[in-house]
């Protein structure tokens, strides 16, 4: 089982104004989950969902449509869910 603590999530740039980069490591070639959520647990973004490569992986979020604020990113791999804080800023 992969536990939380080895896996390996960068969200770039964070705050984020038009565009983040979700970047995510998978020990091997295994179908990943991304989703963005606000403070309330809402999901607001189905970023990713299927296979990734073993190794590192990107996917692109565009928080065009969203307020201000804090977020959350979460990518779930067959063994370990991970979740990192996005902030979002208008300016």
């Amino acid at each position: 089982m992969l536990v939380a603590q080895e896996m390996e999530i960068e969200v770039l740039p964070n705050p984020a104004y038009d565009k983040a980069a979700i970047r995510f490591f998978s020990p091997e070639e295994q179908y990943v989950v991304v989703k963005i959520y606000d403070l309330n647990g809402k999901i607001v973004e189905l970023l990713h969902q299927q296979y990734a490569m073993k190794g590192w992986n990107q996917t692109e979020f565009y928080p065009n449509n969203l307020s201000s604020g804090i977020y959350f990113v979460s990518v779930q791999m067959k063994d370990a869910i991970r979740t990192e804080r996005l902030v979002v800023s208008g300016e």
